[in-house]
C-alpha cells in the first residue's frame, strides 16, 4: 500500500520542482536531504556519487526516475526515504528512460532493511499515472496525498495536483 511511504516520506522529506544543472546536482541535493534529517553521514552522500561515476546510471529504473542510494557502510544511520522533482529533467546518461525528473533517495543500514521500502517504492513505479502526478506537484502536500490515497481510488479516478 502506497500509504507505507508515509513511514519515510513526508513535507520535511519531499521537495518539489528543484532547479539543478545535472545529474550529480540532482542526487547531492537528494542526499543532502537525508544528511540534514540525520539519516546519513556527509560521506554516504559522497558514496551516492561515487557509484554513479564507477558504475553509470543503474539508479535510474525507469523512465524519468531514478532511485540514489550508497552502501550502509558508506555513511547509513537508518532506513530513509526522500524525494525531489526536478523543475527540469537532467540527463544521467541512461540510454533508454533519460531524462530523469523525479529523484528519490533511499539510506539502509543493513542490506536486508531496505527491502520494505524498496516493495513500497514498487507500488509507486508500476503506477505510470501516480509518477505523473508526483512529477507534476507543486507542492509535498500534493505528493503526500497520493501516498495517503486508497490504491483503488487511484485506479479508477484522476488525481490532480491542487
Amino acid at each position: 500500500m502506497l500509504g507505507n511511504l508515509t513511514k519515510y516520506l513526508n513535507e520535511k522529506t519531499i521537495r518539489t520542482q528543484v532547479e539543478c544543472q545535472n545529474w550529480e546536482e540532482a542526487v547531492r541535493k537528494v542526499g543532502n536531504i537525508l544528511f540534514e534529517n540525520g539519516d546519513v553521514e556527509s560521506s554516504y552522500v559522497d558514496g551516492m556519487i561515487k557509484y554513479v561515476k564507477k558504475y553509470g546510471p543503474y539508479i535510474v529504473l525507469m523512465p524519468g526516475f531514478a532511485l540514489a542510494h550508497a552502501r550502509p557502510e558508506d555513511g547509513a544511520k537508518k532506513v530513509a526515504m526522500c524525494m525531489i522533482t526536478l523543475k527540469t529533467p537532467v540527463k544521467f546518461g541512461h540510454e533508454n528512460y533519460d531524462p530523469v525528473y523525479v529523484v528519490m533517495g533511499l539510506s539502509a543500514p543493513a542490506k536486508e532493511r531496505h527491502v520494505e521500502a524498496l516493495a513500497d517504492i514498487c507500488n509507486i513505479l508500476k503506477e505510470e499515472k501516480i509518477l505523473e502526478v508526483i512529477k507534476c506537484a507543486q507542492a509535498a502536500n500534493d505528493i503526500m496525498k497520493i501516498f495517503n490515497s486508497d490504491e483503488t481510488l487511484l485506479s479508477q479516478q484522476e488525481i490532480a495536483p491542487s
